[in-house]
């Protein structure tokens, strides 16, 4: 999360983002940054436990 903001040249904003974390918060708040600044698809899977 503290580098996503200075590195968001090097994601494709024609390509989905799937986001998880430990909570499920960090992933969330990396979700409004991309939606701020143009991803469309971009998603928050929550947390870890719900993908095991």
């Amino acid at each position: 999360m503290p580098e996503l903001g200075s590195r968001l040249n090097e994601l494709s904003k024609s390509t989905p983002v799937v986001l998880c974390c430990a909570s499920g918060t960090r992933s969330g708040m990396a979700k409004m940054l991309l939606k701020r600044h143009g991803f469309k698809d971009v998603y928050n899977a929550g947390t870890w436990r719900k993908l095991l």
